[in-house]
């Protein structure tokens, strides 16, 4: 029996959660808060340059980042992002 070749999409998927595992093997922390990732699944691929701003899909714009980090960034880039953190820091 022949088997199915993948779309696109899934195959963007699958490459996608084997780029997030790498990265999560190699330093399981967000980028920005440097919290502890426990399991890469529940990470989320953050573009440092938001493609909004021109950032691309490039694996150079990518980076690791927890659920909380990369919704709050919005449309910042990394650096405008860790500006803001630093300054809406407590205590």
């Amino acid at each position: 029996m022949a088997r199915k070749a993948l779309g696109v999409k899934s195959r963007r998927r699958i490459q996608n959660r084997a780029f997030r595992l790498r990265l999560w093997k190699r330093h399981p922390f967000c980028v920005y808060c440097r919290c502890h990732l426990p399991d890469f699944l529940q990470t989320s691929l953050d573009h440092a340059m938001p493609k909004s701003r021109g950032g691309s899909n490039r694996w150079s714009n990518l980076v690791l980042a927890c659920m909380t980090c990369n919704s709050t960034k919005s449309d910042m880039t990394a650096e405008e992002f860790m500006g803001w953190m630093e300054s809406h820091q407590t205590g």
